[in-house]
């Protein structure tokens, strides 16, 4: 395994100190004979700004570098191995300016400086894992935000939308039901704030209303049918304020006015209106208190923040909902033991992570190490603090 943390750099270029670790984990988290280097003692101010997640491993963004840790099959956490890390390890050669982090199911990208740099299974060529990351070429300069799927990625630049990877269901928006290696821009999108990439659809927000394409077998889309679209079509029955969306594996949502609608597959109530019948068309999620602040969706669960709290609801088996229980819920249950102080929350297949002014704490399924709290212990409450 290559000592990442042995790179060359300047104390100014890189957040984290380069050390390994000391003891051999014997919880199955590492291998006794590959120590891994991660973030521990990293200088100074160590809380990350960003955190994200969408299958089971876990990126953030710490002082414009990238740590990532959990499932590496794919070489998805960047650090030129493919050995999963139950505690953060540094993404090689992304040290400063990365100001957006996407993690999808088997593989990762970044937005630096204006351009994206992906790692672990390529999206253009399967065949391919990237263990460290490689520019994405065909993007315009000036990419602000990127989101990544299971085999296919977006990335939003100065409100045109590109997307790139497979396409064969319409996932791509460009009119083609094709893979493409590099970058094709998204038709009838131009002024879109925010981007979303579910298991085989996409969306846009765009001047308050919300566009989806691609897949529609479960009524992801939001139109009132269960067809495909190559091409964005508009979300019916929402308010025309939306400020924020969330994509899942067959189920996407949207924030407008404090409240939370949710539309699509709903087997394990993950659209929480306290049912499990599916939705072509956004339904309210009940039981919320109001003034909801951000909305995440994970693989089959759903999270909000409410004044600092986290209320989560569809699966459960790996207590990913926080509650103490492995019960489903198709209604919102507040997540236990959690300061009210929480800033972002993100949610994985079986797992979700919350951010706090000074920590990240995971709960759920932890076979992978995705807790990053040095075990691979499942857990119904949230972890310990992720040590960075």
């Amino acid at each position: 395994m290559p000592a990442l943390f042995g790179l060359a750099c300047s104390d100014a270029a890189s957040p984290f100190e380069a050390l390994p670790r000391e003891d051999p984990q014997t919880d199955g988290s590492q291998p006794a004979d590959e120590p891994a280097h991660h973030t521990k003692n990293c200088k100074d101010d160590c809380v990350p700004t960003s955190i994200v997640t969408t299958a089971d491993h876990v990126c953030a963004i710490v002082q414009g570098a990238v740590a990532c840790w959990g499932w590496n099959m794919y070489g998805q956490l960047g650090d030129g191995s493919k050995t999963d890390s139950s505690v953060p390890v540094r993404v090689a050669g992304l040290d400063s300016g990365v100001t957006a982090v996407a993690a999808g199911t088997n593989n990762s990208c970044a937005v630096v400086n204006g351009a994206v740099r992906c790692w672990g299974l390529s999206l253009g060529d399967v065949s391919e894992t990237l263990s460290t990351p490689s520019l994405i070429v065909g993007l315009p300069q000036g990419v602000s935000r990127i989101a990544v799927g299971t085999a296919h990625a977006c990335a939003l630049a100065k409100g045109d939308v590109y997307c790139w990877g497979r396409g064969d269901y319409g996932e791509l928006g460009n009119a083609a039901t094709e893979w493409s290696s590099k970058p094709v821009k998204v038709e009838g999108l131009n002024a879109v704030s925010a981007i979303g990439v579910g298991h085989l659809h996409s969306c846009a927000l765009q001047q308050g209303l919300v566009y989806c394409w691609g897949w529609n077998e479960d009524g992801q889309l939001g139109n009132g049918s269960y067809i495909n679209s190559a091409v964005p079509v508009l979300v019916d029955t929402l308010p025309s304020q939306v400020t924020e969306i969330a994509t899942g594996q067959q189920v996407s949502c949207a924030l407008a006015a404090g409240t939370v609608y949710c539309w699509g597959w709903n087997g394990n109530g993950n659209l929480g209106n306290d049912e499990v019948r599916g939705s072509a068309l956004p339904l309210a999620v009940e039981g919320l208190p109001g003034g909801v602040e951000s909305i995440a969706t994970g693989q089959l669960h759903t999270c909000a923040i409410v004044q600092g709290e986290v209320w989560c609801w569809g699966r459960n088996m790996q207590g990913q909902l926080g509650n103490d229980s492995t019960e489903q819920s198709a209604r919102p249950v507040k997540v236990y033991d959690l300061p009210h102080d929480v800033l972002e929350v993100q949610a994985g297949v079986a797992h979700t992570c919350a951010r706090r002014p000074d920590a990240v704490q995971c709960w759920g399924w932890n076979g992978k190490g995705q807790l990053g709290d040095a075990s691979t212990r499942d857990s119904l409450t949230p972890a310990q603090a992720v040590a960075f």
